[in-house]
């Protein structure tokens, strides 16, 4: 079965997130994550609860570990399955010439089905690395492969 891994960051919290995809037809308007029957995705917050995103200050606890702080924000990894992937990744080349995966956006139809800029960015706010971004800015779209934290181990 296809499948597509990307990550995504709004920076005004989960419920506008979810709004956007209300907008697009791809949830239904209901609690929760219920997608409409023509999707095949999966939503998982980055830490496995809240979605919350961390940044290292710059200093160092009295133990030497780094102290974190709690960026703005909400931010998930999302994996499209089956049809959905299929769809995604129809008619485009998915890997260079030299059979490395080719970026999120170059390999999808990710900035068509969500309405997306493309750019290639780091957030500086929250150090996210994006590829694409909705209109006004506020949902950010990357590829999981740019970011290297513990939860994204499973790739």
């Amino acid at each position: 079965m296809s499948e597509i891994q990307f990550t995504v960051r709004s920076a005004h919290g989960e419920e506008a997130f979810r709004q956007k995809w209300i907008e697009a037809g791809i949830l239904l308007d209901q609690p929760g994550y219920v997608f409409a029957p023509a999707y095949d995705v999966e939503i998982t917050a980055t830490q496995g609860w809240s979605g919350i995103i961390t940044k290292p200050t710059g200093e160092l606890s009295e133990d030497g570990m780094p102290v974190m702080h709690q960026v703005p924000g909400w931010h998930a990894n999302a994996i499209a399955r089956g049809h959905t992937a299929d769809a995604m990744m129809q008619g485009l080349p998915q890997t260079d010439a030299n059979g490395n995966l080719l970026p999120f956006m170059q390999r999808t139809w990710a900035a068509y089905i969500f309405g997306l800029v493309e750019t290639q960015e780091i957030d500086p706010e929250s150090g996210f690395p994006f590829q694409a971004t909705t209109e006004d800015g506020g949902i950010l779209y990357g590829d999981i492969a740019d970011i290297a934290t513990p939860s994204n181990a499973r790739m």
